[in-house]
């Protein structure tokens, strides 16, 4: 019975030394863990640490240029940009193109502007969409917003 009792004793000592080793590996992880945050925040520190000193100098050079700005040279120009610019102003200027006689020309009108003159002549926003062959929405907009141009000038 002895012995029985002397192993069972051995076998929950074996036990309870598993345990304390695994506790163990697990505070020692959480440590490393620790170490890891606090050399992440450190870092972070520092990378802000050095932008805002960045931040700072600029900020001074920028105060600086305000107070005592740089002399303006006067620009001069090489042959080769006056050359350039004669270029320029030699060249001719847009005529637009003028159509062959004995054609006929048709112009035709944009749709606000034909929008603005049926509603002017009294028609309706359903009937002046049904002529155009628009929706109802697209000849309300485009008059709204002819209107509101109109206002504005």
């Amino acid at each position: 019975m002895t012995g029985f009792l002397l192993s069972i004793s051995f076998l929950i000592d074996g036990v309870l030394l598993y345990a304390i080793f695994i506790l163990m590996k697990r505070v020692k992880q959480a440590g490393e863990l620790e170490e890891q945050k606090q050399e992440t925040a450190s870092e972070i520190d520092d990378l802000f640490t050095s932008y805002l000193a960045e931040l700072k100098d600029e900020n001074e050079r920028l105060m600086a240029w305000v107070a005592n700005p740089p002399e303006q040279k006067p620009v001069t120009y090489t042959d080769e940009h006056q050359a350039k610019a004669s270029i320029r102003e030699s060249a001719p200027v847009y005529t637009p193109p003028v159509p062959v006689e004995g054609t006929e020309v048709i112009y035709e009108r944009s749709l606000q502007s034909q929008v603005i003159d049926m509603m002017q002549s009294g028609l309706t926003i359903e009937e002046t969409a049904r002529k155009l062959d628009r929706g109802k929405t697209e000849v309300e907009l485009l008059y709204k917003w002819s209107q509101k141009t109109s206002e504005k000038t």
